[in-house]
């Protein structure tokens, strides 16, 4: 039923989306966009990120309409470029960031935006897209529809903004669809913004991202081991501090709380133990072999997915940038909560971000500058207390590292790497696995409305039949361009 809803709202949306800009435009024609009513210095908030959010997290800026960005210290990478010129971003024009865009929403004013995301994938001999998938926004088949993104941002005051957000996708069997974010942010003043609701958890560079901000067709490989297949989703409350107010090139803390939303594991990812085909060797030998020693190995054994956070959790994340150098930022992150063994999981992370010649890369609608660079990197961990299959009690640990470049070639191209890496896990039969990424994005089309990008991985791990992987994606957005995230 969620996914015939999310569908039709999809299609009902589409046209309000390309019109809506339309008549916006009209109404604000000879309006300079920095006269909007917000000051585009953006002190204190990083528009990089823009890069960490999407443009959507743009829509995640569900609180930005038409307010200075107050709020705008976002959770993710917040107070880079303090006093930065936002006018003045290694030539990108933030004026038609994104397709068909009204630039800033006033108070009252509904925003929508559908982003259409086409994935196709060429294998070697014998493997598929489902291989290779670690998280449900991967490809999930050799050519689908990897995500249909529709984000309604209602923008009720200066400092009160919802933000609605679903998520639609093709496996290699059926449609699914479902609610990402609900959540209302009131932004109190300079210094505090209040979230509840269901929302992505600020915890390192990925996760408060959807899909069509991604900078690469897949998931990070550590996001999706440790934070629960790369969407770590609170139902509950959020508190975003910025100590002596935005704009003071001071450091952002999160407090989050709330349970997890549930994920279904039933789509046989590519994580190692998860895979359908072992689970079905797994059934084999478990009906098959009466041999005492096999008993004893599968008593000793961990479901791995059970280690993820499904009940009651709280995190907490810091982004700080360097005293005198904002655009250096680094990160801390932690996460507790109950498991699905009803025991304890703890998750936590470090990271750095560093960009050169210009703002951050944002994911969408442009690239961030010719001769920008972005550097960044995420190390995470966990430790799961749990339980062997016999009952007993236990507890096995993973890590993991992501380290990312991004180069902007053009206004419009940006050129990147990513290296992935995450440890094994005996007990759970979760082999180690890395992988090597390059990847070239470039916007094109009336207001850079269409997305392409062409990617090749390289994977290894005991758990794969297969090495290389080529991808071909394409991105089309309609809507408003503006959707909101008040931190």
């Amino acid at each position: 039923m969620k996914r015939y809803l999310l569908f039709s709202l999809a299609f009902a949306i589409a046209p309000f989306c390309y019109v809506s800009p339309i008549i916006a435009q009209e109404s604000t024609d000879g309006h300079d966009h920095a006269d909007h009513g917000h000051d585009h210095d953006h002190s204190g908030h990083d528009h990089a990120d823009h890069s960490d959010h999407d443009h959507a997290d743009h829509a995640d800026h569900s609180g930005h309409s038409g307010h200075e960005h107050a709020g705008q210290t976002t959770q993710s990478n917040p107070v880079d470029h303090s006093g930065h010129d936002h006018s003045d971003h290694s030539g990108h024009d933030h004026s038609s960031s994104d397709a068909l865009i009204l630039n800033d929403a006033a108070p009252g004013f509904v925003s929508a935006n559908l982003f259409v995301i086409g994935t196709a994938g060429a294998f070697e001999s014998g493997s598929s897209a489902g291989e290779f998938a670690t998280s449900e926004h991967d490809p999930l088949d050799d050519a689908v529809f990897q995500g249909i993104d529709l984000d309604i941002g209602l923008h009720f005051s200066e400092s009160v903004n919802a933000l609605i957000t679903g998520f639609g996708h093709q496996t290699d069997e059926e449609w699914e669809a479902e609610l990402e974010e609900a959540k209302l942010e009131v932004v109190l003043n300079d210094s505090l913004v209040l979230t509840a609701g269901q929302f992505l958890s600020a915890f390192g560079s990925q996760n408060e991202r959807h899909l069509h901000a991604w900078d690469f067709v897949n998931s990070n490989l550590v996001d999706a081991r440790m934070l629960n297949e790369a969407e770590l989703i609170s139902q509950g409350g959020e508190i975003a501090f910025v100590p002596g107010g935005r704009g003071n090139g001071g450091p952002l803390f999160t407090f989050g709380f709330g349970r997890a939303r549930s994920h279904d594991h039933g789509h046989g990812l590519g994580h190692g133990h998860g895979d359908e085909d072992e689970e079905d060797h797994d059934e084999e030998e478990h009906h098959d072999e009466d041999d005492h020693d096999e008993e004893e190995h599968e008593e000793n054994h961990f479901e791995a997915d059970e280690g993820n956070i499904e009940e009651n959790f709280f995190t907490f994340d810091v982004k700080v940038p360097f005293p005198s150098d904002e655009s250096l930022v680094f990160s801390g992150s932690f996460a507790i909560g109950e498991n699905g063994f009803g025991r304890n999981s703890v998750i936590y992370g470090v990271g750095a971000r560093k960009i050169f010649n210009g703002c951050s890369h944002d994911g969408h609608g442009h690239g961030f500058g010719a001769g920008a660079l972005q550097l960044s990197g995420d190390f995470i961990g966990r430790q799961v207390n749990g339980m062997y299959e016999d009952g007993t009690p236990g507890e096995f640990n993973d890590y993991g590292i992501s380290a990312t470049a991004l180069y902007g070639l053009s206004d419009a191209c940006t050129l990147g790497f990513r290296y992935g890496w995450v440890s094994d896990v005996d007990v759970a039969e979760i082999a180690s696995r890395q992988r090597f990424s390059t990847a070239a994005t470039c916007y094109f089309g009336p207001n850079n409305m269409v997305r392409g990008r062409i990617q090749y991985d390289y994977n290894h791990s005991d758990d794969l039949t297969s090495e290389h992987v080529a991808w071909l994606q394409f991105m089309i957005h309609l809507g408003t361009g503006h959707h909101g995230h008040a931190h």
